[in-house]
């Protein structure tokens, strides 16, 4: 099995796996398919050396947590394919990735509002209306959340409530390009904090809209800073939260706790992003 290569089918991606399976053995050599359905887990890689995923940014980042050490190849079939966005504009390959703890996420980790349309969005229906699924619960999660946290980024401390925390690995967000510090070459990642509103409810919506607005709409050329916004590239960061939080990371539900210590990492080798027209 030394040359032979693993090749994973996410059938739950928004953007399906309708990709041409001899076109992938003839493209990739030896290989075995795995489909992935509901409920499904990956398989060990075994003695394979190397290990293609098809499907969206979710599976991108399986793949590079399950499969460290490969030669790991990804085609998107997502609905955003957010990474591989900007990873196709970078030659398609993906150099860095962002790390909390132990864990590496590709593109974001994120907690707070707006934040769990990237987890709760089931399969089957980004499968059928794609853009649009997510479309239908933007006003269900646009609310008042209150993260206390105490966040330590370049010797400086901010602590309080806050109704978004987000550590960035990609230029690209939900389909918003917004982070225009990006860069594909670059050890540092971005962090965006929104301090939360002075009110609950519908006020305290109406008082977010500025702040979400100017981050995500207007963007970032340059770092910012303001009474209720941060936008800084950083090394690394501390993140520690007074209560247990659901984070978005790559559009899966991390539930972290306690002191969270983020930075960007080298993957060796780089993932090889192709785009799904080859096939």
């Amino acid at each position: 099995m030394e040359n032979k290569t693993l090749i994973i089918l996410n059938n739950l991606s928004g953007g399906g796996c309708k990709l041409d399976r001899e076109r992938l053995t003839v493209y990739f050599g030896e290989s075995e398919i795995f489909c992935v359905d509901d409920g499904d887990d990956v398989p060990p890689a075994g003695d394979f050396k190397r290990v293609v995923a098809c499907g969206g940014d979710g599976t991108l980042n399986r793949l590079v947590n399950d499969y460290k050490g490969r030669d790991l190849f990804y085609i998107p079939c997502g609905t955003f394919n957010e990474t591989a966005k900007c990873a196709l504009k970078n030659g398609g390959k993906l150099n860095y990735a962002g790390i909390a703890n132990d864990k590496l996420f590709t593109y974001v980790l994120a907690a707070g509002t707006f934040t769990p349309l990237g987890y709760a969005v089931g399969g089957k229906l980004k499968a059928r209306l794609k853009v649009l699924a997510y479309v239908f619960s933007i006003v269900k999660e646009y609310k008042v959340n209150r993260i206390f946290a105490e966040i330590t980024a370049r010797g400086t401390t901010e602590s309080g409530e806050f109704a978004l925390i987000m550590l960035s690995n990609s230029r690209r967000c939900f389909g918003f390009n917004f982070n225009k510090l990006y860069d594909a070459d670059s050890d540092e990642i971005q962090l965006l904090t929104i301090k939360s509103p002075r009110s609950n409810g519908f006020l305290g919506c109406i008082q977010m809209f500025f702040p979400f607005f100017r981050a995500f709409f207007c963007g970032f050329k340059s770092e910012y800073e303001s009474k209720n916004i941060r936008f800084v590239s950083v090394k690394s960061a501390t993140i520690a939260l007074r209560d247990e939080t659901p984070f978005c990371a790559d559009g899966d539900r991390w539930l972290l706790s306690g002191e969270i210590k983020a930075a960007s990492e080298m993957l060796t080798p780089p993932v090889t992003v192709i785009s799904k027209k080859e096939f």
